[in-house]
């Protein structure tokens, strides 16, 4: 389990310091297989979802972050990521509206923008991933 969890901590950092070259500040990012996905975060003046291209960055196409089932609008997210299992997008979703944080938990298409709310979330939840195994 410790070689397991080091190796994924190493990996994340690899990407993480990968982001930094591609992406503004304004945006979260997740990449699987060949798609690079990135969110407005919260502050920032929009509340779109992008596909990126993974070798310069420059953004291919955007669409409006639409969740049905919340109170209030969408003002951004702050993780994105994708269950390697059922290849479902979830995010963290910062709303007008929501929970205690005002951030939800969705599912998200992000060819389409459109999600759906799971679930309100009470705490200040930044970032999400997943192991091989979907856990």
């Amino acid at each position: 389990f410790f070689m397991e969890k080091s190796r994924l901590v190493i990996l994340s950092s690899v990407f993480l310091l990968l982001i930094p070259v591609i992406l503004t500040s304004n945006t979260f990012a997740v990449t699987t297989n060949d798609i690079l996905y990135a969110c407005d975060k919260p502050n920032a003046q929009t509340n779109f979802i992008y596909e990126l291209d993974k070798t310069d960055g420059t953004i291919i196409s955007s669409q409006v972050i639409d969740i049905d089932g919340i109170s209030g609008k969408v003002k951004g997210c702050t993780a994105i990521s994708q269950d390697p299992i059922s290849g479902t997008y979830y995010a963290v979703i910062q709303t007008s509206g929501g929970g205690q944080s005002g951030r939800i938990l969705a599912t998200i298409n992000p060819e389409t923008g459109m999600g759906t709310k799971i679930d309100s979330m009470d705490a200040a939840i930044s970032t999400l991933a997943f192991s091989s195994d979907g856990s």
